[in-house]
């Protein structure tokens, strides 16, 4: 490691800190982050703008700088008495409050038992509905309509058997998404979502060296105290996913997704999930199926193009008929990213999002970003 010293006679890390005490290797790094972008059609979001994120915003254009996806990451890796190892991971951003303004936030915080059987995860990280492999390369974050893009607390169990891989998990559930539309005003009760239970996450995954595919799977139960009466309704979300190397350059992923119930789980949607149907005493759930495909090319060594386009449309159950939510949002981007040094990339980009509601109202965005990252 090497330590330089600015002006401000500030230590500047150009590589990861790693420091040894007995058994165990800490590390610090993280990354500098910075975007200028230019929006057509909202102001006032931040670096990460799926297509929901436009609805009753301004209107008129927005040109702003962005450094709020900067990270810090610490870790550890120690040795056991029995041979396993034991890992930990601690990472940080700036963007909770995503408007472009520095707030701290912390994206993961887990720790790896590994074993000679598999893995367990304890902590926060990324859902195991997600497909890690299938969210093609961007400048900033992939905020993708219908795509499961969350970070939640779990306990995770994965094992390797030849080349497939098996997850089993239960991570975080909630019943905050579920929509009193009337807001009992029908029956003069409020209802109580209190109480939630764990969501229950599987995936299968076949790998080669030149393809992938993944199928997942979330299921819950939505539930509600209303007067007294206990009321449930079982909620689910599949997943198949996937992704092929054509060439040594090129890559085609395709992922499809269908959720009832569990509509907190994708971007590209809000104010959309387990509906109280007041004058019927009942959950109703929502239907909603997406997809979304990505082709990355490789220009040369250090120079990638990625084309990426997004849809998800909900079903709308009988107890919002005639009310306004969203019915489609799509969202799509094209980029030429350039490795310009060994953890240094530069790159340019068009992102377009666009949403429709019930009521046929409906709105766009074209965001163009040029950005640096360096990852020491």
């Amino acid at each position: 490691m090497q330590i330089k010293h600015s002006l401000l006679g500030l230590a500047v890390l150009t590589s990861p800190v790693i420091v040894m005490a007995s058994n165990t290797a800490f590390s610090v790094g993280g990354t500098i982050h910075t975007v200028l972008m230019h929006d057509s059609n909202v102001a006032g979001v931040g670096v990460n703008v799926p297509a929901n994120a436009l609805y009753n915003k301004s209107n008129h254009s927005d040109t702003k700088l962005d450094a709020s996806l900067s990270q810090l990451r610490f870790g550890s890796n120690t040795e056991l008495s029995s041979g396993d190892g034991l890992s930990t991971k601690v990472v940080m951003d700036f963007n909770n409050d995503n408007n472009s303004s520095m707030s701290p936030r912390l994206r993961e915080a887990y720790l790896r038992w590994q074993t000679p059987a598999g893995d367990v995860i304890a902590g926060q990280t990324w859902s195991t509905f997600m497909d890690m492999r299938n969210y093609p390369k961007t400048l900033v974050e992939p905020t993708l309509s219908g795509v499961v893009f969350k970070r939640q607390p779990q306990i995770r169990w994965s094992s390797d058997i030849g080349q497939w891989k098996y997850e089993l998990a239960i991570e975080e559930g909630t019943n905050s998404d579920i929509v009193d539309v009337a807001e009992s005003e029908v029956t003069g009760n409020s209802i109580d979502t209190s109480g939630s239970l764990p969501d229950f996450v599987v995936a299968l995954e076949w790998s080669n060296e030149n393809a992938w595919v993944r199928a997942t799977s979330a299921m819950s139960n939505a539930r509600l105290y209303n007067d007294g009466a206990h009321q449930s309704e079982f909620i689910y979300g599949v997943q198949l996913s996937g992704g092929i190397d054509i060439t040594e350059r090129d890559r085609f992923t395709l992922l499809l997704n269908h959720v009832e119930g569990m509509e907190r789980y994708l971007l590209g949607l809000s104010g959309i999930g387990p509906t109280w149907n007041a004058s019927q005493s009942r959950i109703e759930l929502y239907r909603t199926s997406s997809v979304m495909s990505s082709f990355t090319h490789g220009w040369s060594d250090t120079v990638s193009s990625t084309l990426t386009y997004s849809y998800v449309e909900p079903e709308q159950p009988s107890a919002l008929h005639g009310s306004e939510a969203f019915s489609s949002t799509q969202y799509g981007y094209v980029n030429v990213l350039w490795d310009a040094e060994e953890n240094l990339t530069l790159g340019i980009e068009y992102q377009y999002a666009q949403f429709e509601r019930t009521t046929n109202k409906s709105e766009d965005n074209h965001r163009l970003l040029v950005g640096v990252k360096w990852t020491y």
